[in-house]
C-alpha cells in the first residue's frame, strides 16, 4: 500500500511488514498521510497468500480500540479458514492484540475475515505462527537415509566377529 485508499493486493504489505501501531489512529494516522493502520468501512475479507505451504496454528491482530472516537473501534469478530472467534470489548481506549488460537491451517492461502462492530475498523498487523512443509524431496531423502541405517546396521549383525 503506497497511500490512503489504495487496494491492498500483492506482495508483502503494511498487514505483515511487522511494524505494530502502539497509540491510536489519531495519532499515528498523519492527516494527509500513511501511517500504520489499514482501515475498512466495510467488513473485509483478506487472503493471505504464501509461495509454499504453511502450517498454522495461530494468529495474532494488532487492532485499534479508539472506543468509538472517530467512529472506530474493536471489531466484534475474526473469522479464519472458517472458524469465527468473538472479540471480547477491550478495557479502554487503547490499541490492543487477539490471537486466534488451536488454528489447523495447511496450504498456500488463508482467508481472514473481520466483522465490524462500528463504521471503522483499524488493524495494523497479522502476525502468523507458521512453519513451512517439508517438500516431498526431503521425505525421499529422510527415507533413503533411513533405509541405508537400516541396511548398515542389518550387514553389521550378519558379519562374524
Amino acid at each position: 500500500m503506497t497511500c490512503d485508499s489504495a487496494v491492498l493486493a500483492g506482495g508483502r504489505g503494511d498487514l505483515t511488514d511487522g511494524i505494530i501501531a502502539t497509540d491510536n489512529w489519531s495519532i499515528t494516522e498523519a492527516p494527509s498521510g500513511n501511517g500504520p493502520y489499514v482501515g475498512w468501512t466495510l467488513d473485509p475479507t483478506i487472503t493471505f497468500h504464501w509461495n509454499s505451504p504453511v502450517n498454522i496454528s495461530s494468529a495474532t491482530f494488532y487492532f485499534d480500540d479508539a472506543d468509538g472516537f472517530g467512529r472506530v473501534s474493536a471489531p466484534a469478530s475474526v473469522t479464519v479458514d472458517g472458524i469465527n472467534f468473538p472479540i471480547a470489548e477491550p478495557s479502554g481506549p487503547f490499541p490492543f492484540s487477539f490471537v486466534a488460537n488451536g488454528l489447523s491451517f495447511t496450504g498456500n492461502d488463508l482467508v481472514v475475515s473481520i466483522q465490524r462492530n462500528n463504521s471503522w475498523v483499524f488493524l495494523s498487523e497479522v502476525a502468523f505462527n507458521a512453519a513451512p512443509i517439508p517438500e516431498p524431496e526431503t521425505y525421499a531423502m529422510l527415507l533413503a537415509g533411513l533405509g541405508l541405517l537400516g541396511f548398515v546396521v542389518r550387514r553389521r549383525q550378519q558379519t562374524p566377529d
